[in-house]
């Protein structure tokens, strides 16, 4: 206690205090019993998560001080009556509500990163906040008369007093950014509702709060990494203001709670720039028109629409730390630096180049000699975060460092033999050492990279490429963007990552501004202009602001000239008279201007994340009800964005990528869910990443457990029946099934009602004739034997008959028809490595003119192991399988059927079929009774389809060229047809995104 009345006497207090800080511990400590009594009935009797027992404990001592200080402690200052009891209770709520986030944060802290007991943890989290609370109470709650009468006032007092700062124009800044809130909380919701967020960074953070709230764990991100094999996100990122969502989570458990949480924050921004434009550009119009630019910037949208990440507080809390310096509020100023510090590890770097910036621009304006101390100060707390960020993720991780294969190309040579991970410390001086190899990391994607930085200065028309604050802050970014990195989202300013550099720009363009001293006509006199507390100055400019006449160069004399135009308009303005007439018309131009330039920035990104939100179908009920199929508390694999609809539940995970998992399985042993759910139909890329890992464990070690619509549900160890999901759909069930003709989709044939059959007369060579019927069949041997009965004008094959299965149709087994005067048996075996959906039957005319008609087409299980054996062929699903063999097939060249125009459109359009292989040989036929199949290693045919000339399908190789390998939580989310990337070059985790 030898230090409370030193900390007395640095508050200034006067006499009587010792004693009421005395009457304040001891309430506190009663407030301690009662704290601890509700944590452990809450924790250790009832089982409730620690995080809900400390909130709830918090919540019954904070009321039962509140009685005993107003009582006791303050007894003679507070004004008797009830009314002014509540009003005070409020008060004392109000500042209890920042001691509630400070004792909850050091609560977790003590407990994940110090490993304390929660009993003891949640001690010193009291002590933190013991002297907040004190502070707050003796000079708000309970003020004294004398504190009363130096202008502290009462809560309408100080109300009224800034009411009048808050004119219509700032009303209506405050509906826009309500607006925009409102409109990305619905937006990014439906999204969410209709299966396009990803489980990399929505569904990750989702499991994060779900199982921190729930105590199932602490931040556990639901996702297997190598690096840091318990799951938590401090593994990879270091972030204290994530904790901030966790109460809001606590109270409402749902995604779409932090969905909207990310809307609120990100349109508070904007009131806040307002603020800080209108007080440094001493023009209201001005101030609109920056803080528009900003409101409406594509790069924001984009940032704003994807997902949910931490770096949303970031715009909020740069503008506000600007702001607080701008004003001399230092203490306030390194409060909110360090929250922007501790936001993400990665801010650290952007936050050193700011503050050399800054250190630049106050030494140019000739004011080093006195802010020497803060920047000090600044810089100082910027290298703590650097030591506690460094500390905090080396208790969750294995391994630190950027890992080598999402270095640019050039550099990966360099560190080859360094190993997985390397440091900064150890690649800069190796990439100096070689500075062609800088030259090459930089010159890739030169082109690109020039674009995205001209779009993203657009909106602020290159004004804060004069600023060296903007400057400052850009250049490690882009440092790490254009030289360190090989992902182009850095470089694109893509996903969340605007929100790292962003609000640095808009200060910078707030601080052109103001040198350039650009204004708009006015018609009010200047002083009329309220500043934040209600008073005016004549300038416009609040009466508190600094007068500066330096223009940034610190030439006194060269300031005012330059100025001397402004400061006489600004006299003849003190006079009121009318506002010139174009001054508006002026303003709505350049408002029209700053639209124009955001929608052309927009253009350049082409939206960013901005997307149309598909409609619900059947489909999306389908998955839903497959998602509801799998145990809440049964383990749980599934896909990327799949997983933030089952991230509330405590056993869930999705995989990244297979090197990622390569690598966690090679430490730490097999993947082995009791669950295993993808969607071939909602994202084939994300699907086939689920199948590529597990391999030929489904089917084997996981049987199929349930099937509808192209969604997939797998349990280890059942060997029962597949059932459907929504519907009295049957699974094929051997060991033998008869497909009549009225079950197949018609191309270029047609059907016969009374002879129930599918009949083609005289058509051109390559016609798709039938197609269908679309059936889900697990791993095995098969046997489709069509009776159908072909013609052709001259002697050699009639028709073509194959099987195709999966979303890419992939041909599995084909074989000819020989031109006949009978009907024929022709069959096909093939085999299905794994479980497939959509497995078609089709017929193509291969020559011209002639009958074929099919009758039916009969399929018969064999009794035969799984691996493709005799020859057979075999097929990997979700985009893994193999294409048809040349084989002895008498086809014609391949063509894109039209044919199907007579189908059902719907229907048509949704399910694409092949025609036979282009590569068949005329003289090479095979006979009814020994038709050929195909096997696993021809890949090569592609096939069309036959009811969309344009549509190209495309081999599995061809997509997994395209599809960029989902990223960890922090990295650019994008569907796999998004870039032409190998996985290995796209996949990157968590730690490396930031």
């Amino acid at each position: 206690m030898s230090n409370v009345p030193r900390f007395i006497e640095r508050l200034d207090l006067s006499d009587g205090q010792t004693k009421r800080f005395v009457q304040y511990v001891i309430v506190g400590l009663v407030g301690i019993g009662i704290n601890q009594g509700v944590l452990f009935v809450a924790t250790g009797v009832m089982g409730i998560s620690y995080v809900i027992g400390g909130t709830l404990s918090r919540v019954l001592s904070i009321l039962a001080n509140y009685v005993m200080n107003d009582s006791w402690t303050w007894g003679g200052r507070g004004s008797p009556g009830r009314r002014e009891w509540v009003v005070r209770g409020l008060k004392y709520i109000l500042t209890r509500v920042v001691g509630i986030g400070m004792g909850l944060g050091a609560l977790i802290l003590f407990v994940e990163v110090f490993g304390m007991h929660y009993l003891v943890a949640n001690l010193f989290a009291i002590a933190v906040g013991i002297f907040w609370g004190f502070g707050a109470s003796e000079r708000w709650v309970w003020r004294s008369e004398d504190a009363a009468a130096t202008g502290v006032g009462t809560i309408r007092q100080s109300l009224y007093s800034r009411v009048p700062g808050l004119d219509r124009r700032t009303w209506l800044v405050f509906a826009l950014a309500a607006t925009l809130c409102i409109i990305f909380s619905v937006y990014t919701s439906f999204l969410y509702l209709r299966f396009q967020l990803t489980g990399a960074d929505f569904g990750s953070y989702v499991h994060m709060m779900w199982t921190t709230v729930n105590g199932e764990g602490f931040l556990r991100q639901g996702k297997y990494v190598a690096t840091h094999p318990s799951g938590v996100y401090w593994g990879g990122h270091f972030t204290l203001t994530l904790l901030a969502f966790v109460p809001i989570f606590a109270l409402v458990p749902s995604p779409i709670t932090l969905l909207v949480a990310k809307s609120f924050v990100v349109a508070a921004s904007i009131p806040v720039l307002w603020f800080l434009a209108r007080r440094a550009l001493d023009d209201d119009r001005l101030a609109a028109l920056v803080t528009v630019s900003y409101a409406l910037n594509p790069f924001l949208w984009s940032a704003w629409s994807f997902d949910f990440q931490e770096q949303c507080v970031l715009p909020i809390l740069v503008f506000g730390v600007y702001a607080l310096y701008d004003r001399g509020r230092y203490l306030g100023f390194l409060l909110l630096l360090f929250l922007a510090l501790v936001t993400n590890e990665f801010m650290i770097l952007v936050v050193a180049g700011f503050l050399v910036g800054l250190t630049v621009a106050v030494a140019r304006d000739g004011r080093i000699g006195d802010e020497w101390p803060i920047l000090v100060a600044a810089f100082a707390l910027t290298a703590f975060a650097q030591l506690l960020s460094g500390y905090v993720i080396s208790q969750y991780s294995v391994a630190s460092g950027i890992p080598v294969r999402v270095l640019a190309i050039p550099l990966q040579s360099l560190v080859a033999d360094v190993g997985p991970r390397v440091s900064i410390g150890t690649l800069l001086p190796l990439a100096l050492a070689n500075p062609d190899v800088i030259v090459e990391a930089i010159a890739t994607d030169f082109d690109r990279k020039l674009l995205y930085l001209f779009a993203f200065f657009l909106p602020v028309l290159f004004l804060a490429a004069t600023d060296e604050i903007s400057l400052g802050a850009l250049a490690p970014f882009l440092g790490f963007a254009w030289l360190l990195a090989s992902k182009s989202a850095y470089y694109s300013f893509a996903a969340h990552y605007p929100f790292y550099v962003m609000p640095f720009v808009y200060i910078g363009a707030v601080r052109a501004l103001d040198r350039l001293d650009v204004s708009f006509p006015t018609s009010k006199p200047p002083d009329a202009t309220p500043d934040h507390t209600g008073a005016a100055s004549a300038s416009g400019r609040p009466a508190d602001a600094p007068t500066r006449l330096t223009d940034g160069s610190g030439s006194t004399t060269a300031s005012l000239r330059s100025r001397l135009p402004s400061i006489r308009s600004r006299v003849l303005t003190a006079v009121p008279r009318p506002r010139p007439r174009p001054s508006r018309r002026l303003f709505v131009r350049a408002l029209a201007l700053v639209v124009i330039v955001n929608a052309g920035a927009g253009l350049v990104i082409g939206g960013g994340n901005m997307q149309p939100v598909p409609p619900e179908d059947e489909h999306t009920e389908t998955l839903r009800a497959g998602i509801a199929a799998v145990p809440e508390d049964a383990s749980l694999v599934t896909q990327n964005d799949i997983y933030p609809h089952v991230a509330m539940r405590p056993d869930t995970s999705f995989l990244v990528s297979p090197y990622d998992t390569e690598q966690y399985e090679r430490s730490q042993g097999p993947i082995t869910p009791e669950y295993v759910l993808y969607d071939t139909e909602l994202n084939r890329g994300w699907a086939s990443i689920v199948v590529e890992i597990f391999g030929d464990r489904l089917g084997g070690e996981y049987g199929l457990y349930r099937y509808e619509d192209g969604v997939w549900i797998f349990q280890r160890g059942y060997d029962g029946t597949p059932r459907a999901l929504t519907s009295n759909a049957t699974w094929f069930e051997g060991p033998s099934q008869e497909y009549e003709a009225d079950e197949f989709r018609i191309g270029s044939g047609r059907y016969d009602a009374a002879d129930r059959e599918i009949e083609s007369r005289r058509g051109p060579s390559g016609d798709a004739i039938w197609y269908g019927p679309y059936e889900a069949l697990e791993s095995g041997t098969y046997t489709a034997t069509f009776d159908v009965y072909a013609s052709a004008d001259r002697p050699g094959p009639a028709a073509a008959l194959d099987v195709a299965a999966g979303s890419d149709h992939r041909v599995v087994g084909r074989s000819v028809v020989q031109s006949d005067d009978e009907w024929q048996e022709v069959s096909i075996t093939f085999t299905l490595d794994k479980p497939m959906d959509k497995v078609e039957f089709r017929g193509f005319r291969t020559a011209p003119g002639g009958t074929v008609v099919l009758d039916d087409v009969t399929l018969v299980q064999e009794n035969v192991s799984q691996s493709g054996a005799d020859g057979n062929a075999s097929v990997e699903s979700a985009g893994g399988g193999s294409a048809a063999n040349d084989g002895g097939a008498a086809a014609s060249d391949e063509t894109e059927g039209d044919g199907a125009d007579n189908a059902d459109a719907d229907e048509s359009d949704e399910e694409d079929t092949a025609t036979p292989d282009d590569g068949a040989d005329d003289d090479e036929t095979t006979t009814p009774d020994d038709s050929e199949t195909t096997t696993a290693a021809d890949e090569d045919a592609e096939t069309a389809t036959p009811d969309d000339e344009d549509d190209e399908t495309e081999t599995p190789e061809d997509e997994d060229a395209e599809t960029a390998t989902p990223d960890d939580e922090d990295d650019e989310t994008e569907t796999p047809e998004d870039e032409t990337e190998t996985p290995e070059d796209e996949t990157e985790t968590p730690e490396d995104e930031q």
